[in-house]
């Protein structure tokens, strides 16, 4: 965090006898410079300079990449390789001293938080962002069963009226008690998490999340470990369903992303995902930095209060809120959570559902197992994201069934039975992808059931309907009146991207479709192929969660692949557009005369209809 005495405008005495310094002060000052590259070399090049001003930049940063790369955990498999780069942001220190000084940031105190600050970003988004952040993922209101009263250091009941804080963080190694009918008894005493013999229940980050929460001026703070008691199994598992709607309904969400709870606060693993996600108000520290993150801000620690850094746009979770079942963001969504860790596989499931059932509200049917039920089929194509992507099968722990949270099933034909970057429905011929060179359309080719057990009789097992892929050919019919909500425009042949032709499944190569409701401000990627019914969501629409039944009754399935045209001369994807029809297999390995999946894949039509094929019932577990 570089630091000068000159303004913006000015030549600068700070970097006038130095090229790259003159380089680094344009890029700190001038915002139209902010893609001018310096390229310094190699390492031992760029140490190599004689300038006595930036090459303590240079020093600083060669010391913490080699910092990094002495921590860093390499993957003792020898299957894949995965490249990247270290990236170091610096801001200008603003000097109150100068007039117009075009610094941004200002040195921290690595030992103190500035809490100030925290409540001037509190107080100014609670007091002119209005709706934008009140409640933005339309859920249900919300109580959990019991609440931390910070100011008598104690349990109280979750209905107690007034705002409440959450708290989301990591145990790394730690277990928490288990807090029985006794020790609930002795938590709704005041001063009781200050009792010695109760503070395996009041770890360090739980401490600091009390405090923090009084200093913003809240009374009430909801931490799982202690308000979710164990005794009792059942209301354990409805506390745990609520988990999204209890994050989304506080206050302010404090994130620890620093150590875990023993020390105070671990990277955001599967848990913290869902919590971050649902979050309308987010707190959170990293590199012992303060943070504040909303709907319509975002600011940290190091730079100055007046500073409003821009909010990254990611449209996918706001796509689902507002109605539409839309593949693509479902599957960035659940792409980003499948590679967080777990201290039990087993918890795959339960550390996601709470995000699950709230956009069920836009996909019919829910989610089993993770696979939307109204594109079914789709779902169970599921792929590694890339191809020299190493997935791990995940594997129940020895954990006692009774301490596990349900449903901890981990059937191999859903993405959650295996850990690792998925593609869980990416391409499916739907909402417009204007860069995309391929398209698909998945068509059932049988029914699927589903049980909790492969020998359950067919009178015990539940049809699951496909109801968008059954669905798909009605919305086509354009003679039909449009849904509410929907205009049509000419379709167009090709895009702004590289001039590479659209493609367009069968029958929808003349129209495609907006919805005045959908987010976002490209045009072409918030269109349609096909309009539909989307759903109002608002606070009162119930979300649905189908039983979890972890068995499955099938045949095979079939899908349509589009692609365009490699053009080597251009090099990009060109005319004549191409289609081919080819069958989705799975790979798999029978146990006791149950199929598990080990892999997904497509045969072309042609070559599958030449081999010699044998009939079976499946059941896939």
């Amino acid at each position: 965090m570089p630091e000068s005495s000159e303004v913006a405008g000015s030549p600068s005495r700070w970097a006038s006898d130095c090229k790259a310094c003159q380089t680094i002060w344009r890029r700190l000052t001038d915002p139209e410079s902010s893609t001018e590259e310096i390229n310094f070399g190699s390492f031992k090049e760029a140490l190599s300079t004689e300038c006595p001003t930036h090459k303590p930049l240079l020093q600083s940063f060669n010391d913490y990449v080699g910092m990094r790369e002495r921590t860093f955990q390499k993957s003792e498999s020898k299957d894949s390789l995965s490249m990247g780069g270290y990236y170091w942001g610096l801001l200008l220190v603003k000097k109150d001293s100068v007039p117009s000084h075009p610094g941004t940031g200002r040195v921290l105190d690595p030992n103190w938080a500035d809490l100030d600050m925290l409540k001037a970003w509190k107080k100014k988004c609670l007091s002119s962002h209005g709706a934008k952040c009140e409640n933005p993922t339309k859920i249900w209101p919300t109580r959990p069963a019991w609440l931390v009263d910070v100011e008598q250091k104690c349990l109280v009941p979750g209905q107690t009226p007034g705002n409440f804080v959450a708290l989301s963080y990591t145990n790394g190694d730690h277990t928490h008690g288990l807090i029985d009918a006794d020790t609930l008894v002795r938590l709704q005493e005041p001063r009781s998490l200050d009792a010695q013999e109760l503070s395996e229940f009041s770890t360090p980050v739980i401490q600091h999340a009390i405090h923090l929460t009084s200093v913003i001026g809240e009374r009430y703070l909801w931490v799982d470990a202690l308000c979710i008691p164990r005794d009792d199994r059942g209301a354990t598992v409805e506390q745990l369903k609520a988990m999204g709607a209890i994050y989304a309904n506080a206050i302010v969400t404090i994130i620890s992303a620093d150590d875990d709870s023993t020390t105070g606060i671990a990277g955001l693993e599967a848990w913290t995902f869902q919590e971050y996600r649902m979050a309308q108000r987010r707190i959170w520290f990293s590199y012992r930095e303060l943070h504040w993150e909303c709907s319509c801000n975002l600011q940290h620690e190091e730079t100055v209060t007046e500073v409003e850094v821009d909010k990254p746009d990611n449209p996918s979770l706001g796509i689902m809120l507002a109605g539409f079942p839309d593949l693509d963001s479902l599957a960035l969504l659940l792409t980003h959570y499948n590679d967080k860790s777990l201290r039990y596989d087993e918890d795959a499931l339960p550390a996601i559902s709470g995000l699950l059932s709230v956009v069920s509200r836009s996909f019919t049917g829910g989610f089993l197992y993770g696979v939307p039920e109204a594109s079914f089929e789709r779902g169970l194509s599921w792929r590694p994201y890339w191809p020299h992507t190493n997935l791990r099968r995940r594997i129940p722990s020895i954990r006692p069934v009774e301490d596990r949270l349900a449903p901890s099933g981990l059937p191999s034909w859903s993405w959650l039975g295996w850990c690792g970057v998925t593609n869980p429905g990416f391409g499916e011929a739907g909402r417009i992808n204007p860069r995309g060179h391929w398209i698909e359309e998945t068509i059932p080719t049988t029914e699927w059931y589903t049980s909790r057990s492969p020998s359950d009789p067919p009178s015990q097992r539940r049809r699951i309907k496909s109801t968008w892929l059954e669905n798909r050919d009605s919305y086509k019919d354009f003679t039909k009146p449009l849904p509410p909500g929907w205009t049509r425009h000419a379709a167009p042949m090709r895009g702004s991207f590289r001039d590479e032709p659209h493609l367009y499944p069968d029958g929808c190569d003349k129209y495609v479709f907006t919805h005045a409701a959908f987010p976002g401000t490209d045009d072409l990627s918030k269109a349609w192929y096909y309009p539909f019914p989307v759903t109002d969501i608002q606070e009162s629409t119930p979300p649905f969660t189908p039983e979890q039944t972890q068995y499955l009754f099938c045949e095979t399935n079939k899908a349509r692949l589009y692609s365009k045209t490699w053009n080597e001369d251009r090099k990009m994807y060109d005319l004549p557009l191409t289609k081919k029809t080819t069958y989705v297999v799975l790979w798999v390995e029978w146990k006791d005369g149950v199929a598990y999946r080990l892999a997904s894949g497509q045969v072309r039509e042609a070559e599958w209809d030449k081999l010699d094929r044998e009939k079976v019932s499946l059941i896939l577990g």
